[in-house]
């Protein structure tokens, strides 16, 4: 993967939501991906959970590591007039 394509997930927590935002070396996220309470729980029981936005969208899945610790797996994706663009975080 070459640098253009790497891409830096900012997280901010409420005592309600997380909101996720991206960032790429040209582009920001005008605004984030707003998880709330609710959807926390869902991705918990289920184990993953999509989000979306009319144009973006945020493929979550809770996964175990070697050592058994929970990984947040992050898979955006953005629609554009050209086609679709797809980046795992």
């Amino acid at each position: 993967m070459n640098s253009y394509n790497r891409i830096m997930t900012k997280l901010s927590a409420s005592e309600d939501c997380i909101t996720l935002r991206t960032f790429t070396k040209n582009y920001y996220s005008p605004k984030g991906f707003i998880l709330t309470q609710k959807e926390l729980l869902e991705l918990e029981e289920k184990s993953h959970l999509t989000v979306s936005d009319i144009r973006f969208f945020a493929e979550l899945a809770l996964r175990k590591g070697i050592e058994q610790e929970e990984i947040l797996e992050t898979v955006f994706t953005w629609l554009s007039d050209a086609g679709v663009e797809k980046y795992p975080a």
